[in-house]
């Protein structure tokens, strides 16, 4: 009797599909040096209040936002006088990418000296649909994959016996093409691209293989 291995066939799958964004997480801070800790924590204190104020004017809610830094430092300069480094970081979920040119320059404006960007990620809320199409793309290419091979070896595909998935991949924002998250209302603003994201999946599939 043959074996199983030499009755059935393996074949692995991949599938992508494109996503258009619609949120991201925008980390915005406040940095300031000074030889009085009392004034540089108040300053940093305005101003990041001013930052979060300012998040806040242009939709996001309070519960979208996060401190994820705050920092204290000491040291001594060249002329060993001491120095102290006070700075904070909060991350704040954007869920209307309408203005998001807008959001992150006025929010920099108004920190002004000190201000820091610490980057722009983009994702989309629900993914689901995403993650099923692309679960779809990739059956059907391990299945395209499989006949050709079962073709070439003169037999056909019979029951699926198992199918493994690897953990889904939300990608990167894609190439392909860009979605531009518009507010042309602000002179002189950095543009930001959102971009188009890639939901990947990959799978394995094993058939049973029957004679012609």
């Amino acid at each position: 009797m043959a074996s199983e291995s030499a009755r059935s066939i393996t074949v692995g799958g991949s599938g992508v599909c494109a996503v258009v964004p619609d949120m991201a997480s925008v980390s915005v801070g406040v940095s300031l040096q000074s030889p009085n800790l009392g004034q540089a924590r108040t300053r940093v204190g305005s101003k990041m209040q001013a930052a979060r104020q300012a998040l806040i004017k242009r939709g996001v809610a309070e519960k979208d936002l996060t401190t994820t830094r705050l920092n204290i430092h000491s040291y001594r300069n060249n002329q060993g006088l001491a120095q102290y480094q006070v700075s904070t970081m909060v991350n704040a979920v954007v869920r209307d990418l309408s203005g998001i040119d807008a959001l992150v320059n006025q929010v920099l404006d108004a920190v002004e000296d000190g201000a820091e960007l610490n980057g722009v990620t983009f994702d989309r809320a629900d993914r689901s649909e995403a993650v099923k199409a692309a679960r779809e793309a990739a059956y059907q290419d391990a299945f395209e994959k499989a006949t050709q091979l079962a073709t070439l070896a003169g037999v056909s595909l019979g029951e699926v016996v198992a199918i493994t998935e690897q953990e889904h991949n939300f990608g990167r924002p894609s190439r392909r093409s860009s979605v531009r998250a518009m507010s042309a209302d602000v002179e002189g603003a950095m543009p930001i691209d959102a971009g188009e994201l890639t939901e990947q999946a990959n799978i394995s599939v094993s058939w049973t293989l029957v004679p012609s």
